[in-house]
């Protein structure tokens, strides 16, 4: 069975050997059957050009004789507009009563400037026409000249495409020789498939067996598979209820931190407080009840502190120690808002404004017992 295993799979390797090599081929057969259809393309749109230009030079000739006749009929309706004109003016002047004898020379005088005008204009007509003639015949010259470029340009166009349509039927062919040949090899192949599927109907009967004892295996598997997603599960769900307790203990961290702070601004407070009892003798009852306040929040945060400590060593019980740890939470907080309006009640300017005090007490303002900074849970 293994032998014919072996066998199958490389009859499917090179099955898909061959798979890939006419891939190949009929991707190379497309691009070449492109290269043809561009060629083809590019053949009508040269032909199509050689047609226009072949028409354009047909016209051409004609274009440039309907020009110069039409030049040449401006031309002649201007030489004979201005004839009419000169001789209108001479009629004109020809006709003119003579009022005086001194007038006949000055009228012969006029009509030789007439005359003189007049060939003037005609000189300058001939000379536009001329200027204007010369400009076709050079236009003329210059898309004579375009053309014959755009002639070459197209046989250069023309060769080019023929001798990509020969590379193209060259390699059509080859790929159809190498089409011929793989198909026969893919005969061959269909072949060795048959037989090789008539030995693997007889290795599939005692494959049969397999897959059975196979099936139990699989099903003992997948109760394994079960039982174990089971306790994977049930590893998150705690892995997930340790890092909330984290995370709560880390918050719980950030607020005694946040505490500790305040601490240390009513400290500083308390301190300049004291500060100001010196200078102010009047206050030592209130500065007596303000001593044991502190006394008395600086032996609840000791207790906290021990709490705090104890609460490190209990961290394996997470629900219980979150659950004493919330409640001492509250208890702090209350305690520390107890605090805070204790001592904003007892600001600067309501003790000022009390009755004097004894030197002793001022005295003894000095021994307060310092507040110790809380550590890191």
């Amino acid at each position: 069975p293994s032998s014919e295993q072996k066998r199958l799979k490389e009859t499917q390797v090179l099955l898909a050997s061959l798979r890939k090599q006419d891939v190949e081929k009929d991707r190379q057969i497309q691009q070449d059957t492109d290269k043809l259809v561009r060629a083809i393309s590019l053949r009508n749109q040269q032909v199509e050009l050689h047609t226009e230009l072949e028409e354009a030079a047909a016209l051409h000739p004609q274009e440039l004789v309907r020009q110069e006749q039409r030049l040449q009929d401006t031309h002649r309706d201007e030489l004979a507009s201005h004839l009419r004109r000169a001789e209108q003016a001479e009629r004109a002047a020809l006709q003119a009563p003579p009022t005086d004898s001194a007038l006949a020379p000055l009228a012969d005088s006029e009509l030789q400037e007439h005359e003189a005008a007049a060939k003037k204009q005609l000189a300058e007509v001939g000379a536009a026409h001329t200027e204007l003639f010369d400009s076709q015949v050079q236009r003329c010259t210059r898309l004579r000249e375009e053309l014959l470029e755009a002639q070459a340009d197209v046989g250069l166009a023309r060769q080019e495409r023929d001798s990509e349509v020969e590379s193209a039927k060259v390699t059509e062919e080859a790929c159809l020789a190498e089409h011929r040949a793989s198909e026969r090899k893919s005969e061959a192949l269909s072949v060795e498939v048959r037989t090789k599927r008539f030995e693997m109907e007889a290795f599939q009967d005692s494959q049969r067996g397999l897959d059975g004892q196979a099936r139990m295996l699989q099903k003992e598997l997948s109760k394994v598979a079960y039982t174990f997603g089971q306790r994977d599960h049930e590893l998150k769900v705690k892995d997930s209820e340790l890092q909330e307790v984290r995370q709560s203990l880390a918050s719980i961290q950030d607020e005694m931190d946040d505490v500790h702070l305040r601490l240390k601004e009513q400290c500083g407070r308390v301190q300049r407080v004291e500060g100001e009892l010196s200078a102010s003798r009047d206050l030592g009852e209130k500065v007596r009840g303000m001593r044991q306040m502190l006394q008395e929040s600086h032996g609840a945060i000791g207790q906290l502190r021990d709490a705090l400590e104890q609460e490190r060593q209990k961290k394996e019980q997470c629900s219980q120690g979150l659950k004493q740890q919330r409640l001492r939470t509250e208890l702090l907080l209350q305690l520390l808002h107890h605090f805070k309006n204790r001592t904003q009640d007892l600001a600067p300017q309501a003790m000022l404004a009390g009755c004097a005090g004894g030197a002793e007490i001022i005295q003894g303002a000095g021994n307060f017992p310092k507040l110790e900074p809380m550590q890191d849970s």
